[in-house]
């Protein structure tokens, strides 16, 4: 992409407020409302609802991060959290390293 298509890509940006997604073979079209977080698990790209329920995207993390609104926030190189849903955080230093929790 370049940089003219990026900039031009933000200047038409508008979040989405649902993905399409796969649960058990079926494909599906999942409410952003509803996700707690996106992360990368075994390296496929999965979305974990409210209620725990685990959703396979097919874009990789970073373009689904370009289209999410801004309650979406990522807390580590693998995850983006739904700061909606976000209850409390604690962030545990080690060394020179930063482990966050949610």
């Amino acid at each position: 992409m370049t940089n003219r298509e990026r900039a031009m890509n933000i200047l038409h940006y508008k979040p989405v407020d649902r993905i399409p997604a796969v649960r058990e073979g079926e494909m599906v079209t999942l409410a952003l409302a509803d996700v707690e977080c996106i992360t990368v698990l075994d390296r496929k790209v999965i979305a974990i609802d409210t209620s725990g329920k685990r959703y396979r995207l097919s874009q990789r993390l970073f373009e689904i991060e370009e289209q999410l609104p801004t309650q979406f926030f990522r807390i580590n190189k693998s995850t983006i959290a739904n700061g909606k849903h976000i209850l409390r955080y604690k962030t545990k230093y080690r060394w020179h390293k930063c482990t966050s929790y949610i």
